[in-house]
């Protein structure tokens, strides 16, 4: 989306989170900001998952007055994932649209983790956020269907804004010739993408079309037993479990290309 926009001649920036310190870069047309995340609160008191989230919103809102200042920002598109547009939501005067994707309340149900006093809160923070914004947007009917149910808002304030990508042109398409049925899937190798499930259809297929190929290209994920966390070893690896779930003698039929 970015690219598009800045494509299209308009002035872009992003901010984002830096695993690698506070820094600034151009990615072709687009103004990539980045904030390094300050654990000022982290593992200091119970309430984590809430902190985190105060803590990256704060950030965000003093690198958006910084941007908007010096660039002469006219729209603020933020996610409702971890609530990042909070605090600017309070003293705003650029219009705020929030981009709706999965709730946190969602991703609570789906790793089956407990609902603490500490998760309840972080909803609460995501909820907020979301009710401080000028416009709501989201991509599917049945996510603003879900979200409106999470959050408490009225499902007709959410505008639907389906996702797209730019189709080549007809002399852009090329065919390879005699390749094997291929099944791609791309995303990140975790429960919640679903590559399990692809995983049990292998076999089915197979016996069908025995010469048809699967490649998985994504980042894998590492899975401990009470959660799921970016960093791991080989015996938590998500791409793993999921190999050890297919017969050996399919596995020739199987690519896993990474990131």
């Amino acid at each position: 989306l970015a690219h598009g926009l800045a494509e299209r001649g308009h002035n872009v920036h992003v901010i984002s989170q830096g695993l690698n310190g506070d820094g600034d870069h151009m990615d072709c047309k687009v103004n990539v900001h980045r904030i390094k995340h300050k654990d000022i609160f982290f593992h200091k008191w119970p309430f984590n998952e809430f902190s985190l989230r105060l803590e990256y919103s704060t950030a965000v809102f003093l690198k958006l007055m910084e941007v908007i200042k010096r660039y002469k920002i006219d729209i603020v598109e933020a996610p409702n994932l971890s609530g990042e547009g909070f605090l600017y939501g309070l003293f705003k005067k650029t219009p705020l649209v929030t981009r709706l994707h999965t709730h946190f309340s969602e991703a609570i149900n789906f790793y089956g983790m407990r609902m603490s006093p500490d998760m309840r809160l972080s909803c609460f923070f995501e909820n907020a956020a979301i009710r401080k914004s000028d416009l709501i947007i989201c991509s599917t009917k049945a996510h603003a269907n879900l979200v409106a149910k999470e959050s408490g808002i009225n499902l007709s304030s959410i505008k639907i804004i389906h996702l797209g990508i730019p189709m080549p042109g007809e002399d852009e398409i090329t065919f390879a010739e005699n390749k094997n049925p291929t099944v791609l899937f791309v995303g990140r190798i975790e429960k919640r993408k679903g590559p399990h499930i692809l995983a049990k259809a292998i076999p089915i297929v197979i016996r069908h079309i025995p010469d048809a190929e699967f490649i998985f290209i994504g980042r894998d994920t590492f899975v401990s037993e009470n959660n799921i966390s970016i960093n791991g070893d080989n015996k938590h690896s998500f791409k793993k479990m999921i190999l050890e779930t297919i017969p050996e003698i399919y596995l020739n039929n199987v690519s896993f290309l990474g990131y």
